[in-house]
């Protein structure tokens, strides 16, 4: 990705040609290395600039429990070593980890989508009180208008100092949109390409992470992934806790809390306690 350079109306021309021609349909093929080059190749002339994000609150992660099973320990509910990861992500290949979160309890209902009777464990981890630095976002036009916070770090992000020309500021609308209509794609057969823009985007080592919409919450969440080293720096797991999907009815769910682990011992075990029926009533989340 570059900056500061002023970008003819030729240029223009040209990037929007290229958009044009992008045959999506060669992901098939294809494979991500090849991919990479080809997506390379039609943003070199992609401006973009890190962010630092404070996520502020509980940073969360979620996993569904194999056999209604209890998680024994928070490394099950870490980002997997890189040779237990034998499935294509969103953002990472096979072989390739990478921290995913959210802070929103809706958002992990949605990436999740559990069914009727499933146990959820969703762990609650605190962050530094400061800002992660190196973020770069994409989906930037969505996550504008995910909340306030959101909307006055981006607002501006394409009238910035480091957009010299109009045709500067043409050029990434242009291809922040191309690029978010690919990450946008709900289908797993598009991974291979979302995979592609990633390494792309965390091709430089300064970048700690990437900060894009949920998918699955039609852009109305908030999702990060983060590279391993940094997740490990500046998160730290401090309670979870078991929820059982009680009912499911169309985007309306109802929780019910079944186990609780407030502390978490020096081997970072979980230390299960049971929530007695009829305790807590179940919750309900319309997502």
């Amino acid at each position: 990705m570059t900056s500061k350079i002023i970008f003819t109306p030729r240029i223009l021309s040209e990037v929007q040609n290229s958009i044009s021609k992008f045959d999506i349909s060669c992901i098939e093929n294809a494979t991500i290395e090849e991919l990479q080059e080809k997506i390379g190749k039609l943003i070199l002339t992609y401006s973009s600039k890190c962010y630092n994000i404070n996520p502020g609150g509980v940073i969360l992660r979620g996993r569904i429990n194999n056999l209604n099973d209890l998680f024994t320990t928070t490394e099950q509910l870490w980002y997997p070593p890189s040779d237990k990861i034998d499935k294509i992500g969103r953002c990472n290949n096979i072989g390739q980890s990478l921290f995913y979160c959210s802070i929103d309890p809706k958002t992990i209902l949605r990436e999740l989508r559990p069914e009727k009777n499933n146990w959820i464990t969703i762990l609650e981890c605190s962050t530094p009180n400061r800002a992660w630095s190196s973020l770069m976002p994409i989906g930037i036009l969505a996550l504008k208008n995910i909340n306030n916070d959101l909307y006055t770090i981006f607002a501006n992000h394409f009238n910035t100092s480091f957009l010299i020309s109009e045709n500067d500021k043409k050029i990434n609308l242009l291809l922040e949109t191309f690029l978010t209509d690919i990450f946008q794609k709900k289908e797993r057969e598009f991974y291979k390409l979302t995979v592609a823009i990633s390494n792309i985007l965390l091709i430089d080592k300064k970048v700690n992470g990437i900060i894009y919409p949920s998918i699955a919450s039609n852009f109305d969440g908030l999702n990060f992934v983060l590279r391993p080293h940094f997740a490990d720096s500046n998160i730290t797991p401090y309670h979870a806790a078991v929820y059982q999907i009680v009912e499911r009815t169309g985007s309306r769910y109802f929780l019910k809390r079944i186990y609780n682990s407030s502390f978490l011992n020096s081997h970072n075990l979980f230390e299960w306690i049971k929530i007695p029926d009829n305790n807590i009533p179940p919750a309900e989340y319309l997502i």
